[in-house]
Formats: structure tokens, C-alpha cells, sequence
């Protein structure tokens, strides 16, 4: 093996199998609504986490304890009293399990939502149905907008097969 080679081999090797220091992630909350309801609309935006801009990433956060990033995007459908039907799209970005995978919200995650959200709710709203997907993933920031991501040790390992092939 050529010297050249020898050093990007120890060069892939030592970014692929580094243990991560600080897992960072994006962390951002948003809610919209197809009607402008104040009360409902401040209710569902009490989480504490700053607003989503475009891209889902204006705010990021250390999530080393967890090990991984969240991303949940949900459609909501709430019945409310003298409007009728309100649909909801929830964005909520996060800290999350050291995973890389994706699930779609089975009947019971959605039937533990709506009594959630019916507990919270005064009696003028009540949850319809919902329907929705939550990630979670491992490499740092990747929790952003509808990206597919692609593990940095799987890319590198991609790129020193090729390099090696040569």
C-alpha cells in the first residue's frame, strides 16, 4: 500500500470509528392550523421549544444523554364547537433514541393521542383523527427537514472502498 494511501486509510478510520463526543440535533416546535384560533393555537404551542423556521433548523441542542435526534410530522383533525373541522400539521424536532429508523403512528399511538388531547382540551374541542411518522437517527443534526440521511461512517467506508479499489 502506497504511502498516500496508507494515510487517507487512517484518515477514514479514525472519522468512521471515533466515538461522538456531543450529539447535537435540531430542536424546533411547530403548529398550523387551516383556521386562526388564538386559544387553540397557543394551547398547542405551550411546549417550551422555539418555533420551526423553513428548514427546521435555526435551533440546535446538545443531546448527548439521549443519543440521538427525533423528528415527528403529524396531521391532526380536531372537532370544534359553532367552526367544525380544524386540520392541525405538527412539526416537532428534538432529542431522541440512538436509532436510525422510522415508524408510521399505529391505531393505538393515535387512540393515546386523541385521550390526551381530549383530557387537555376544554370540551368545545375534541380530537377526530390523526395520522403521522416518527424518526429517530444517530449522526449529529440530522433531524432536519424531509431529508433522507445518509450515516457519516457508511459514506466514508463507501469512499475508502473506492479510493482502495484504484
Amino acid at each position: 500500500m502506497t504511502m498516500m494511501k496508507a494515510q487517507v486509510f487512517l484518515l477514514v478510520a479514525v472519522l468512521s470509528f471515533r466515538k461522538v463526543q456531543a450529539q447535537q440535533c435540531y430542536q424546533c416546535s411547530s403548529y398550523m392550523a387551516d383556521l386562526d384560533i388564538s386559544t387553540f393555537t397557543s394551547m398547542l404551542e405551550s411546549t417550551g421549544i422555539p418555533p420551526c423556521d423553513e428548514n427546521y433548523q435555526q435551533t440546535s441542542v446538545n443531546c448527548s444523554a439521549e443519543g440521538g435526534c427525533l423528528k415527528t410530522d403529524y396531521d391532526f383533525e380536531f372537532e370544534v364547537q359553532g367552526l367544525g373541522r380544524v386540520s392541525v400539521a405538527q412539526v416537532i424536532r428534538t432529542c431522541g433514541a440512538p436509532a436510525d429508523e422510522c415508524e408510521s403512528a399505529s391505531e393505538l399511538a393515535i387512540n393515546a393521542q386523541r385521550d390526551v388531547s381530549n383530557a387537555v382540551f376544554p370540551t368545545t374541542i375534541q380530537f377526530v383523527s390523526g395520522s403521522g411518522r416518527v424518526c429517530v437517527c444517530s449522526d449529529n443534526l440530522c433531524n432536519r427537514a424531509h431529508a433522507t440521511t445518509l450515516s457519516l461512517g457508511a459514506l466514508l467506508a463507501s469512499l475508502l472502498v473506492s479510493y482502495i479499489s484504484l
